[in-house]
Order: C-alpha cells, then structure tokens, then sequence
C-alpha cells in the first residue's frame, strides 16, 4: 500500500521505500504516517534541540505508537552510524518528567510507552532515545548529554 501523498519514489535502505512530494514535506524532511521529520545532526541540549525545532515550526518528535518507534528508531538511529553521518547513535525526544510523570511536551499527553525498552528511573527530566530503542532520562542542560534530535509537525 503506498500513500497518496507520496507517491514519488525516492530511495530504499534497509528494507524501507522511502516515497516523497514535495507538497507533503519540505525538502530534508521524511514523511511518515501524516506527519514530517527532520533529523537536527547538531549534538546539543535537549532545551538547545527544543529550539531547533521550534525555529522549524515543529517540536521535538513525540512516539506515539510502536510503528512510529520502529520507523524512527530505523530511520535515524544506528549503532555505528553508516558513513555519511545520515543515522546517528542517539536523539532527543519531546518527552519531560515532572515529578513522577512523562509527558509530551508539546501535547501535555503522558507517555504511553509499554512498547518501549525504556530506562526511566527519574535520574533526569529530558529524554534520549538510543539506536538500542531505549528511552534514558538524564539531565537537562548538562554539557555531558548532547545529542542530535528529530523534529516532527503535521504534514
């Protein structure tokens, strides 16, 4: 099945067809069940990726469902990356911990994440996702977590 949206074909990697239109997403953003998603490669804070993103009129990516997990987790992340410094190791999400609480940033929703490898612990209250697929709180502004970011808005 192929969506209308994007019916021009780009590329395939690693098992995926990647299809674009220009009407759909901006060049340098990847389509993806309605929304778009731009990879930041810069390693920054996760307040400093929020900004990024922002500055796009996008936010930081909110997984919301196991495909989109598995999608960005093989869109974007890889263990040793593959060369051209298209697939990083680690990225910001747009999740935050207040008190005992994850949350979405940008829909206040709470995380539902039980299809997540995750290692929530509350030793921090911004979130990483590795290429593993694990989520890992840590330390907002602490110069010893940057990491690139995924941005994400509706088509």
């Amino acid at each position: 099945m192929v969506c209308l949206l994007n019916t021009r074909f780009l590329e395939e990697r690693d098992g995926w067809k990647f299809f674009g239109n220009y009407k759909a997403c901006e060049s340098g953003w990847y389509p993806f069940a309605g929304h778009c998603y731009y990879l930041n490669e810069t390693k920054v804070t996760w307040k400093a990726a929020k900004t990024q993103c922002t500055v796009q009129n996008s936010y930081l990516v909110e997984v919301n469902s196991a495909k989109e997990y598995k999608w960005i987790s093989e869109m974007f992340l890889s263990e040793n990356g593959n060369g051209n410094n298209t697939l990083i190791t680690t990225t910001w999400i747009g999740a935050r911990r207040k008190n005992d609480n994850v949350t979405w940033v940008q829909s206040n929703e709470p995380v539902l994440q039980s299809w997540v490898a995750s290692s929530l612990d509350g030793r921090g209250n911004c979130v990483f996702m590795k290429y593993t697929g694990h989520w890992i709180d840590v330390s907002c502004g602490s110069a010893k977590h940057l990491h690139a970011s995924v941005c994400e808005k509706m088509v």
